[in-house]
């Protein structure tokens, strides 16, 4: 779940506010492994 969220949050369209999943995200994309395998550039 965090790799989709990590690309719906990254596309360049306006989001709705949904302030617990971004609480989540913020959790996830803070983790070590997360940045390392699963935050890769879009492009």
């Amino acid at each position: 779940m965090g790799v989709i969220a990590f690309r719906w949050f990254n596309l360049d369209i306006e989001l709705p506010e949904l302030p617990n999943i971004r609480r989540w995200y913020a959790q996830v994309t803070a983790r070590p492994a997360f940045q390392k395998y699963c935050a890769a550039p879009l492009n």
